[in-house]
């Protein structure tokens, strides 16, 4: 990884970033769906 990292200029450094975020987005948005269902299923009970 540190080799990896080296070879990249650090101009491509801040753009790497980005790849990050669309997966972040989409964990949250799955684990506030299944967190509202948690909640509407115990309300239920």
């Amino acid at each position: 990884m540190f080799l990896v990292m080296n070879k990249l200029q650090l101009s491509e450094v801040p753009y790497h970033k980005y790849h990050f975020i669309p997966p972040y987005l989409v964990s949250l948005l799955l684990e506030t769906l299944f967190a509202i269902g948690l909640l509407k299923e115990q309300k239920n009970n």
